[in-house]
């Protein structure tokens, strides 16, 4: 179901009255109808996945059902990342085959990023070039060696940025956001801190 688009000429009055309220919550029952949920908690248990909403005052960004299958997304290659990149303030950032960004292993790093300690914040940024609706598949960033805080944070204007996971390790798999760009931020840097980028597996809507 796309956002914004619902037919409601089956629903009864009691359903259209409850819509007039301040705050409604829809959901989809378990064969595949729309109905409405008596509170935020269960409207997140949807069926296969279910909507998880992104916590944001303006509603920006939000974090969708997933498909029924990856057949609607093409993955974006490690090297159209890494030729992609808008900003990048670590100290230096070693790069190795760009089929590890998705092989699905944590053996293997696709990069390892390696940290200024005298920044208040490193941050690696990828640009999609416009805003898509992406299939997180995976993502793992792990320490490498010493210590800071990371975060993976999305953006539709790169001015404003959202956190949707931390760490580390970061490990987040198979959730959907609209963006365009996507960043690796290290805060809080140990000397000689270094952090490996081992999944980095994203796939744009078709």
């Amino acid at each position: 179901m796309e956002r914004g688009v619902c037919r409601v000429g089956f629903w009864n009055r009691e359903i259209l009255a409850k819509m007039l309220a301040d705050k409604v919550y829809i959901c989809v029952d378990d064969y595949g109808r729309l109905t409405i949920c008596d509170n935020s908690v269960d409207s997140a248990k949807i069926k296969d996945g279910g909507v998880q909403t992104a916590d944001i005052a303006d509603g920006a960004i939000t974090a969708e059902k997933l498909d029924p299958s990856v057949e609607a997304y093409k993955t974006v290659p490690g090297s159209t990342l890494w030729n992609n990149i808008t900003e990048n303030t670590y100290d230096s950032v070693s790069h190795f085959d760009d089929a590890y960004a998705t092989d699905g292993s944590t053996g293997n790093p696709w990069l390892t990023l390696w940290c200024d300690e005298t920044l208040s914040e490193n941050v690696l940024t990828f640009d999609l070039q416009d805003s898509k609706r992406v299939l997180i598949r995976w993502v793992y960033i792990s320490l490498r060696q010493g210590d800071c805080d990371v975060y993976l944070e999305i953006s539709s204007d790169g001015s404003s940025w959202t956190s949707i996971a931390s760490g580390p390790p970061i490990d987040l798999k198979d959730v959907i956001y609209t963006f365009r760009y996507i960043r690796i931020r290290a805060t809080n840097i140990a000397s000689g801190t270094g952090l490996d980028v081992k999944e980095f597996h994203l796939m744009q809507h078709v």
